[in-house]
């Protein structure tokens, strides 16, 4: 009975220790990743070079601070993909494909004798692509109600306008006239209440007041 217990001891203790190591681990590891946002960064063929802000990472799962930032993926033989991201713009739950592009002949070849990176490759472009057009067609869809003028509630307007891209070929951009933070806020809670992804466009704010007795310039 005695060496029953023994063992029973000595199975608590080392259970104990185990989740001691284990809950350790789990704060250390909060502390270190405080403030910052996880992304998931998936590159393909599978050595290419990957760098975050010009320093080399390993693709998969890696923390970075809120704000802008710039991956590029390079492999022997592929020309190299650039992706430039702001953490606050972007879905960080969903992965980042980087896919370096074949443009040589020996690239090419390299592909023709490794059929299931292909395959996952154009797997994966095709998992962008529809990103890409959910986010436009929702966008779209926004655009199409614009512009939208209501009241801020302190006697002058909040007003919601399309106007030309910070970039060719960026996302679609909305430029907002609101007076105050808690006004601006709104605008972002208002356009999420209806279904629309502020992360997924261009906001540009202005702190500019409509008073309430204005037509809003139209």
């Amino acid at each position: 009975m005695t060496g029953a217990n023994n063992r029973l001891k000595k199975i608590l203790i080392a259970a104990g220790g185990i989740v001691f190591v284990i809950v350790c681990w789990n704060i250390i590891t909060y502390i270190e990743h405080r403030g910052l946002v996880k992304i998931t960064v998936d590159a393909l063929p599978n050595d290419s070079l990957v760098t975050l802000d010009g320093k080399n990472i390993s693709a998969g799962g890696i923390y970075v601070k809120p704000g802008e930032h710039t991956l590029k993926a390079s492999r022997q033989y592929f020309e190299s993909v650039v992706n430039s991201f702001n953490t606050n713009r972007i879905n960080t739950s969903a992965p980042i494909y980087l896919l370096p592009i074949p443009n040589t002949a020996a690239a090419l070849k390299w592909l023709e004798q490794n059929p299931a990176v292909q395959q996952q490759r154009e797997a994966e472009a095709g998992v962008e692509s529809d990103s890409i057009q959910s986010q436009l067609t929702n966008a779209n869809s926004f655009f199409n109600q614009l512009p939208i003028i209501y009241g801020d509630g302190q006697g002058g307007f909040v007003r919601i306008d399309e106007g030309a891209p910070l970039s060719p070929g960026g996302p679609p951009t909305v430029y907002v006239t609101a007076a105050t933070p808690a006004a601006r806020q709104g605008v972002l809670t208002y356009m999420r209440s209806r279904g629309y992804d502020p992360a997924a466009m261009n906001i540009v704010f202005n702190s500019q007041s409509i008073p309430i007795w204005s037509n809003g310039g139209d």
